[in-house]
């Protein structure tokens, strides 16, 4: 996964204004929050796409209900397929995948699981 979608990918999330950081929360911690990890498979396709799992886990605290606010909210962001031409001119679909609660063992903490699919078409 380039950097450019990696920034990009927090730039939508700014706008929809779901607190969110890539692989650690370094800010002064808010609930509920959401980070983001990804994983790029072996691109062997002949039309220079790359693919990646993103992962994002979300914490909240207290009730489950901001947190599946937030939920709803991302997943109607990429339910249909986000595509944009980032400025280098690469090609990038973002889909959603699945959605799942994750136990925490901990009372007041609550987490959530959204994966999304990432392809990206470079001009290199």
């Amino acid at each position: 996964m380039t950097v450019e979608t990696l920034g990009h990918i927090g730039s939508i999330f700014q706008r929809a204004d779901i607190p969110y950081a890539l692989m650690r929360w370094d800010e002064t911690l808010v609930y509920p929050y959401w980070i983001g990890e990804y994983s790029q498979r072996d691109s062997a396709h002949e039309d220079g796409m790359d693919e990646s799992d993103f992962i994002l886990t979300g914490t909240g605290k207290g009730t489950l209900l901001q947190l599946e606010e937030q939920k709803e909210t991302i997943i109607s962001l990429f339910r249909h397929g986000y595509k944009k031409i980032l400025p280098s001119g690469t090609g990038l679909v973002i889909t959603f995948t699945s959605a799942f609660p994750i136990p925490t063992g901990a009372e007041t903490l609550r987490r959530i699981q959204i994966n999304l699919s990432v392809k990206e078409w470079r001009n290199d």
